[in-house]
């Protein structure tokens, strides 16, 4: 999960870029481990020096800390809570975030049907009001 969660943070590595470097290294984590060189065998030069510069300031322990603080629950596509829907299209995402208060909430969210809000981690300030409305009537109406 440690090494899911790093690279679902890292800037240019996306879920299509994140399957290659996994295919190509066999994990998750021999891939996030991997010298710029040999990540330059998978990812631009560019994209791969950006990411060992990010690698060496992430902290997998603060991130943690910040996701448990927010009561957010991670699942990466190992995860048997992941939906298996997902898994099927072409990009999956690399982890997902959930806020929960209690872990025992992910008896509700593994059934067939779901509804995901994708935005950007850049986002405006209307596409956050917009995102905190939709996510409310949701929540309102027991989506």
């Amino acid at each position: 999960m440690r090494f899911d969660l790093g690279f679902s943070y890292a800037t240019g590595v996306g879920p299509l870029r994140y399957k290659q470097l996994c295919e190509h290294f066999g994990s998750p984590q021999k891939a996030f481990e991997a010298p710029e060189r040999s990540l330059s065998e998978v990812l631009s030069f560019q994209i791969a020096s950006q990411f060992v510069a990010w690698r060496k300031a992430y902290i997998h322990t603060e991130v943690a800390a910040e996701l448990k603080r927010k009561k957010v629950l991670v699942l990466n596509q190992s995860h048997p809570h992941y939906p298996q829907s997902l898994l099927q299209i072409s990009d999956p995402p690399i982890c997902l975030y959930i806020r929960t208060s209690r872990a025992e909430n992910l008896a509700r969210f593994n059934t067939d049907h779901h509804i995901s809000i994708v935005g950007s981690r850049k986002h405006s300030s209307y596409g956050r009001t917009m995102t905190h409305r939709l996510a409310t009537d949701l929540a309102i109406n027991k989506f």
